[in-house]
């Protein structure tokens, strides 16, 4: 199957693979987590074979999953994975992790990280200047930390972490049935200076901080039909969806580079979506539940989005500042008593045009101010 980003070119393609899919038990008995363990490894080192297939059932770890090979497919046909050794005790490690490999896929699991709860220890998913990765089907319960990781050795330059990232139907749960993670680290996925890459299907929820946060030098990304929920605490940071700086006006020059929301659902969050130093970013179609942070956007389509205040946060719907040719179109507006507008004056902005229905009526503002403008 092949999958292509938002230029038309393929992320990732394994129906090239050479070599036969084997089962894991042909490796040993994998009914404990050693054997588990040993197999995998045993498994990972088979040069004849593409990839493995598990026998679907409910296994413990035993530690990591080190794909240190590429080329490779690991269908876990609907199986759980424990993060746990022999005799039952929790691990807080990361369960998959990638060193520098490309094009490997992981697909059709249940992942326990249920041990990680409050700490920041480990990942479900531990990917280091990858290429081409597949996730599919997975659901991660109870993370204490965090649900995917995707990294590059040298963050602070330009090089990409990760390029060709490829997520579909993933749910990543953060807050256990009694809501007692309130760690600062639990976040859903965090990419740094991400690549080429795309989010479909997706649900993530019950981060603590930031349930989607892609850092520093992103370029070409796009989040389709996903749904992201922020959880019950009201932390100063939450934010369904962060993009760029943490702190847009002294973060230097790092900037994100075609980005692309479409048809997602983010809810509970104080900002559903908090972007900074951001360059030709189109949001269109979601619905979107708090305030809309876009600090230093430059050239930004956001069109027939619905925003709404939430009940927590009094504080206005969009918040801008330093930003230059955006055009808010065809949204609708829900601000409840709040003011539709904070405009920052720390730097200014300039051709920003904005129509739409706030609270039932129609509205035409250019270059707005703070507050609500006058409805027709």
């Amino acid at each position: 199957m092949a999958v292509y980003d938002i230029n038309g070119v393929i992320i990732s393609d394994n129906s090239s693979f050479t070599g036969e899919m084997k089962s894991l038990s042909a490796y040993g008995d994998i009914s404990t987590a050693t054997g588990f363990l040993k197999a995998f490894n045993l498994a990972i080192a088979d040069d004849s074979i593409c990839g493995i297939t598990i026998p679907k059932g409910e296994y413990n770890t035993g530690g990591t999953l080190n794909i240190s090979r590429s080329n490779f497919v690991i269908d876990g046909n609907g199986s759980t994975l424990n993060m746990r050794n022999d005799s039952g005790a929790t691990i807080a490690a990361n369960c998959f992790a990638i060193n520098n490999q490309d094009r490997i896929t992981i697909k059709n699991f249940l992942i326990n990280m249920r041990q990680n709860k409050n700490t920041s220890t480990g990942s479900a998913f531990y990917f280091l200047d990858a290429s081409r990765v597949t996730v599919e089907n997975i659901d991660v319960f109870s993370i204490g930390c965090r649900g995917a990781l995707i990294y590059n050795t040298d963050a602070t330059s330009e090089t990409p972490g990760a390029t060709k990232m490829f997520f579909r139907n993933v749910k990543l749960r953060g807050i256990d049935d009694q809501n007692t993670v309130e760690s600062a680290w639990p976040c859903g996925i965090i990419a740094v200076n991400l690549v080429d890459s795309r989010f479909e299907e997706c649900v993530i929820s019950g981060m603590c901080r930031f349930t989607i946060e892609f850092k520093n030098y992103t370029k070409n990304c796009c989040m389709i039909n996903n749904v992201v929920y922020g959880n019950s605490f009201d932390y100063m940071h939450e934010s369904g969806i962060a993009l760029g700086c943490d702190r847009p006006a002294d973060e230097g020059d790092k900037i994100a580079d075609g980005i692309i929301f479409i048809g997602n659902i983010v809810r509970n969050c104080k900002y559903p979506l908090y972007i900074g130093r951001t360059s030709n970013l189109i949001v269109s179609n979601n619905i979107l539940e708090g305030q809309m942070f876009m600090q230093e956007i430059n050239s930004a389509v956001i069109s027939g989005n619905i925003v709404k205040s939430t009940d927590k946060f009094n504080i206005p719907l969009i918040d801008l500042g330093g930003s230059n040719d955006i055009l808010f179109t065809g949204n609708i507006y829900e601000p409840d008593s709040n003011d539709l507008f904070l405009m920052e004056t720390y730097k200014p902005q300039t051709n920003i045009f904005v129509n739409g229905l706030l609270n039932g009526k129609e509205i035409n503002v250019v270059n707005p101010t703070s507050g609500t403008p006058t409805t027709a």
